[in-house]
């Protein structure tokens, strides 16, 4: 029985080991965070310096694959949300963004290798810049052709910038100081009023879109460009081509083999709509999907330990998780009430538990020369929160993008820990819906990330001279308007720094943007899968040749578990049955002395010991040494022989294969019986349980009750 029980414990441990994961997080951030002064484990402190490691690598040191690549490959990659059109043009989002620049749609300039580099030439092969900054001329690149055959011309430059600032895009702040654009032939000059220092990277931001494609649409009809055709079949000039936007499935991409540059690695590529970040790391393991992105980066680290097969990359756009508040709602108008909410939401608890990071004042990256470290976080703090309001109690809806379950979680942190003070109803919409709605400014405050970094402009996100669309705040403030217009015209680094400065000092005080963490994010890509780092050339150069004897990460992985339940299951029922078998031999002389069968000074002692003990060696079988006792156990749980019952004296698999006797249905009523004050000369005194033999006779006879359910005497 003994090796029973130590194998039923390892049984139990490997199953621990095996299946141990960090549980699930509660409502309240402060209930994830690590307990202060709480030290981590080796293999905690391990992980982490792996995870700072990762985010501090440039993504260019992704590891290529070896091998050649495949031609013919078809790359898969998980998209966590379908994208509302896939005109980047309109498009703001980073889905839309993600799948159609620099694959399908191309700018005059492109972004340079690194992170902070200039932009280089792309569809302008030559820029020469005059009359101080002011006037662009960009010669278009010979045998540049869109997707439908037709030649790249400066026409196609015009009709772009006519409809960025016909159609209210997210880019028309960028063109809002162009005076005149004039075409010959395949040079394109555009003359502007003012030098900005951002001109560079806001061209590399504007794509071109193809005139032809777009024929017949009326520029002058809000909204008639999302309405087009070529706005869901989108032509463009890069190495990929459209094929297919199957909705609610995929959107599918070809190689375009009239590409101007370096043709593009793989043959398709697939952006397979998955249903949750759970159901995208599924299909990563079994081989349905290539590549998952918007990933956080502990969950990427458990899943690359677990899957060999699998490897980690980082992005080159920084970004940050933040609450947009809709200044337009009435219930939103007031800095206090803005104040006040914000004070409600534990941005410390929240960017340690859910991103392993630090909360943020402002929408500069970390290092960033924007960065005023003078500004103070708005605490979490109830009491401030309550002063503040007052007797009022908001009632506001919090949007969050379906599939985000960050952002799901940090809703439900912010609307438990605000309860009492303000009513916030978490509304998961699908990520199209959510910018159409950011958009129309319907909303009250929507979860969302933000890029940022040194070419991103503010102008357009939060000026109340911006669009509509865009500036989604709607917050009108002229001392920040003036800031922000400032920072975008100032040539001089140091004095654009200190702007910038001033812009962090002003949105801390009016607080439009409540600023969470950065939104650290990773992906993960099978090892044979290459370029997928971010290549500013275009798109993954598609999947290495496979040599022979790889196995898949889903076989890897099971393998890989069975063996550590396997190993972990031995060394446990070793360590238990060790224990198991040295104990029997020193209890049973103990036992015996215990129960008088060895008299202390009886001359006999010897041979009633060695008798008690040859009794204990047939019935725990201590034969042998204990070395040989463990061995002899062990082969006998390979043989599924789990030892002798201590009780019944005989094999386990004896007693588990004898037939289960049916339960007594009679069981005899015990009378509890009383003493009373009377019959104990004592006193008062009460005795449960069996009366004293002496006083057996004077008990109450015995009485039997029936059972209140069958009608059987029991109980």
């Amino acid at each position: 029985m003994r090796t029973g029980a130590a194998a039923a414990v390892a049984v139990a441990v490997a199953a621990l080991v095996a299946g141990w994961r960090r549980p699930a997080a509660t409502s309240e951030a402060t209930r994830r965070a690590p307990r202060p002064g709480r030290r981590r484990s080796r293999a905690a402190r391990r992980r982490r310096r792996g995870r700072d490691a990762a985010v501090a690598a440039d993504p260019r040191d992704h590891r290529e694959p070896a091998g050649p690549a495949d031609p013919g490959a078809t790359i898969t990659i998980a998209l966590e949300a379908e994208p509302a059109t896939l005109d980047p043009l309109i498009g703001a989002d980073a889905v839309t963004q993600r799948i159609t620049m620099g694959d399908v749609y191309e700018g005059l300039l492109g972004p340079g290798p690194r992170l902070g580099d200039a932009p280089v030439p792309r569809l302008a092969d030559r820029v020469t810049v005059g009359d101080a900054g002011r006037t662009w001329t960009l010669h278009l690149r010979d045998g540049v052709r869109w997707h439908d055959g037709a030649p790249l011309t400066g026409d196609d430059v015009r009709f772009t910038i006519d409809a960025a600032r016909a159609q209210a895009s997210w880019l028309a702040g960028d063109l809002e100081d162009l005076a005149a654009v004039d075409v010959d032939g395949a040079t394109v000059v555009l003359r502007f009023t003012t030098a900005r220092p951002d001109r560079a990277a806001a061209l590399a931001r504007l794509p071109i879109l193809s005139r032809r494609a777009f024929a017949g649409v009326d520029l002058a009809t809000p909204g008639a460009l999302a309405e087009a055709a070529a706005s869901r079949a989108p032509v463009g000039t890069g190495p990929l081509r459209f094929v297919a936007w199957r909705g609610g499935d995929a959107i599918e991409l070809a190689r375009w083999d009239r590409y101007w540059g370096a043709p593009a690695g793989a043959a398709r590529i697939v952006y397979r709509l998955t249903a949750d970040r759970a159901h995208a790391l599924r299909l990563l393991a079994g081989g349905g999907v290539d590549v998952v992105v918007q990933l956080p980066r502990d969950e990427a680290d458990r899943f690359a330990a677990d899957h060999p097969g699998v490897g980690r990359f980082g992005y080159r756009m920084p970004a940050f998780l933040a609450a947009i508040l809709n200044t337009r709602r009435a219930a939103l108008a007031g800095d206090d009430t803005r104040r006040a909410l914000i004070a409600l939401l534990d941005r410390d608890g929240v960017a340690r538990a859910l991103l392993g990071t630090h909360a943020i004042t402002g929408p500069f990256a970390d290092g960033d020369p924007g960065v005023d470290p003078s500004v103070a976080a708005v605490p979490f703090d109830r009491a401030l929160a309550a002063r503040l309001l007052g007797d009022a109690r908001p009632t506001v809806d919090v949007l969050v993008p379906a599939g985000s379950t960050v952002m799901a979680r940090v809703a439900d942190i912010w609307a438990s820990d605000a309860r009492g003070l303000a009513t916030l109803r978490v509304v998961t919409v699908p990520f199209a819906d959510m910018i159409a709605r950011l958009r129309a400014g319907d909303f009250d405050v929507a979860l969302t990330s933000m890029s940022t970094g040194p070419d991103v402009d503010l102008w357009s996100r939060l000026s109340s001279a911006a669009p509509a669309e865009e500036a989604w705040t709607g917050l009108a403030d002229p001392e920040l308007d003036r800031l922000l217009a400032a920072a975008r015209a100032e040539p001089d680094p140091a004095r654009r720094a200190e702007l910038r400065r001033g812009i962090h000092r002003r949105l801390a005080a009016r607080l439009p943007i409540a600023f969470i963490a950065p939104d650290v994010r990773v992906g993960l890509a099978r090892r044979d899968v290459g370029g997928v780092a971010g290549s500013p050339e275009g798109a993954p150069r598609g999947r290495a040749v496979a040599g022979e004897g790889e196995v898949s990460c889903g076989a890897v992985a099971v393998a890989r578990a069975v063996a550590r339940v396997v190993v972990t299951a031995v060394v446990t029922f070793v360590l238990a049955a060790t224990l198991a078998e040295l104990a029997p031999g020193l209890a049973a002389e103990r036992a015996a002395r215990a129960a008088g069968a060895l008299p202390p000074d009886d001359a006999n002692a010897a041979a009633a010991r060695a008798a008690a003990i040859d009794h204990a060696a047939r019935i725990h079988d201590l034969r042998g040494a204990a070395p040989a006792r463990i061995a002899r156990a062990t082969w006998g749980l390979l043989r599924l022989d789990l030892g002798r019952s201590w009780r019944d004296r005989r094999a386990v698999t004896a007693i588990s294969a004898t037939p289960r006797r049916r339960p007594r249905r009679w069981r005899r009523w015990r009378w509890r019986w009383r003493w009373s004050s009377a019959a104990s000369p004592a006193g008062p005194r009460r005795w449960r349980g069996r009366a004293p033999a002496a006083s057996r006779s004077a008990s109450p006879p015995r009485r039997r009750r029936r059972c209140h359910r069958r009608g059987w005497r029991c109980c």
